[in-house]
């Protein structure tokens, strides 16, 4: 549980950074926020596109701790099916064939 604990952690903090840039990139697209730096050519663009880039990267990263979310989802199901497969099997009758099966071969005294 400790694993899934920090990852939920690390999901909160990726989508934080994400809703960081969605809000950055509002700001960036309003020209009048630049005051001087306006006159430099190409400015604008070259920001919003890092944003854009770093947005993707922190989505990748979102994807692969959501596939990890997975991961562990998969285990506990697992875990959840043995368990409930040792009571059921542990609380039933066994039959004939089933002792046959845990004891093997019974043992006899006669040699062939």
């Amino acid at each position: 549980m400790n694993q899934w604990d920090e990852l939920q952690s690390y999901l909160i903090s990726q989508f934080r950074n994400a809703s960081h840039i969605l809000d950055r990139s509002q700001v960036l697209q309003n020209s009048n926020n630049y005051g001087v730096l306006s006159r430099v050519s190409g400015m604008r663009d070259a920001l919003l596109e890092k944003q854009i880039e770093s947005f993707r990267n922190i989505l990748v990263s979102m994807r692969k701790t959501l596939e990890e979310f997975h991961c562990i989802v998969l285990s506990l199901d697992k875990i959840h099916r043995d368990s409930r497969q040792l009571v059921k099997g542990s609380s039933s009758h066994l039959s004939m064939k089933q002792l046959q099966q845990q004891v093997g071969v019974k043992p006899s005294l006669i040699y062939t």
